[in-house]
């Protein structure tokens, strides 16, 4: 089996773009601060590391100005407008097979070229817990289906569908891009 990546999609342009716009505004900020392991490796003393330099990813803009920044993102994607920040945290979110490692990776990228950002957290589903948790508890009950992480997204989707959800609910709570990749791929569960 061969193996083709698109590193060049529309829609992954569209998700760094839409990471990046939240910060329109920001002045680069270019710091000399750096977090090293000192010489026995210890690692411990890393976690709020902090020198007279400064600390990584000094946001400059105000609050209200990064809330119109994500509301102008949300409108451009179509999204009704948040009426407020809940946080500071923002999410890349996108499906499985999209090239989402590529748009994580090119979104830090890009959010230091244009700003000097340096911290980045990057968040997925723990193999760990799913091995040692999850696929036993379903191999307890029997269930002889390989379970993975995306397992729960199509039961969702699934259940959903059979539940009657509108297909418009359907695609927001799945976060799929459009309605037509949410009834593509769970049609079934009504037929």
């Amino acid at each position: 089996m061969k193996l083709h990546f698109e590193p060049d999609l529309d829609y992954q342009h569209a998700a760094i773009e839409a990471a990046c716009d939240i910060f329109r505004g920001q002045e680069i900020c270019r710091t000399e601060f750096t977090v090293t392991r000192n010489a026995l490796g210890l690692q411990s003393q890393l976690e709020f590391a902090q020198s007279d330099l400064g600390i990584g990813n000094r946001l400059g803009l105000l609050p209200e100005a990064v809330l119109a920044n994500v509301q102008a993102v949300q409108l451009r994607n179509g999204l009704a407008p948040s009426p407020s920040l809940a946080s500071g945290d923002f999410t890349v979110e996108m499906e499985t097979g999209t090239g989402k490692t590529y748009v994580y990776l090119r979104t830090i990228f890009e959010l230091n070229r244009r700003y000097g950002f340096t911290k980045f957290v990057i968040v997925v589903p723990s193999v760990a817990v799913l091995r040692r948790h999850i696929r036993p508890a379903i191999k307890e009950l029997g269930i002889k289906k390989r379970i993975g992480w995306h397992s729960f997204r199509h039961g969702l989707g699934t259940m959903l569908r059979r539940q009657g959800i509108d297909l418009k609910t359907a695609q927001e709570l799945l976060r799929h891009a459009n309605s037509r990749i949410t009834n593509d791929l769970y049609q079934q569960a009504v037929s």
